[in-house]
């Protein structure tokens, strides 16, 4: 038969969230504007092709 282990969580370190999680939004951010650049370029990028 298979017992089940229980659950051992560790501290976390509330600063280190912290940081961990403002990175995840920054790196998201920076994507994200990225993406919307290009979106904004591309219709100009095309034009100037075109011609």
């Amino acid at each position: 038969m298979i017992r089940a282990q229980p659950f051992q969580f560790e501290r976390v370190d509330p600063a280190e969230e912290k940081k961990k999680a403002r990175s995840s939004v920054l790196g998201t951010l920076i994507v994200f504007i990225t993406i919307i650049g290009m979106i904004r370029a591309a219709p100009l990028a095309v034009e100037k092709l075109s011609n």
